[in-house]
């Protein structure tokens, strides 16, 4: 029983596409013949997409001299005295690639509290230590705590001035 549902099922199926494919006739005389008036008029053609006229050009190595971003995005950053300064969150580049700028993340914990200032690339020098980069400033952590604050705004999809964060020189309390 159930053979013969799946067949009819089927058959109906078929049955549908088959009527779905034909197209549609309209009466005409077989006397009269086709002109081009009679004739729907042609699909509109698009023109074929533009060939590039370069292929981008592709490195059989390496650029002598570069660095890999891995030596700088999330590494520590150090003073001069070999005390954590903070971290590189991000790594910014001009129009032509080139890296102008750092952002550091300084104090905070877990990324709580954390105060992101933008310091040139060139401020922040690269050793290698233990065969690992090893990153420092001439800054202070409380010179750069002090220093105007960043927040990344997703909608702008950049680095604006966060004016929450910044902050004034600390007042000493007396009691």
């Amino acid at each position: 029983m159930k053979k013969i549902y799946v067949s009819a099922l089927a058959l109906s199926l078929m049955s549908g596409l088959a009527v779905a494919q034909t197209a549609p006739t309209t009466p005409q005389s077989s006397t009269e013949p086709k002109t081009n008036s009679d004739m729907p008029p042609p699909a509109a053609q698009t023109p074929p997409a533009p060939i590039p006229s370069a292929a981008p050009r592709v490195l059989s190595s390496a650029p002598a001299q570069s660095m890999s971003v891995t030596n700088w995005y999330k590494q520590s950053v150090y003073d001069q005295t070999s005390a954590s300064v903070g971290q590189i969150m991000d790594v910014l580049l001009d129009q032509d690639g080139k890296a102008t700028a750092l952002v550091v993340g300084v104090g905070g914990f877990l990324g709580m509290g954390e105060h992101n200032v933008a310091v040139p690339f060139n401020a922040v020098k690269s050793t290698m230590r233990d065969g690992k980069a090893y990153l420092t400033i001439s800054s202070t952590k409380d010179q750069l705590k002090s220093s105007p604050g960043l927040r990344y705004d997703n909608n702008a999809a950049t680095w604006v001035a966060d004016t929450a964060t910044t902050t004034a020189p600390a007042k000493s309390i007396s009691k």
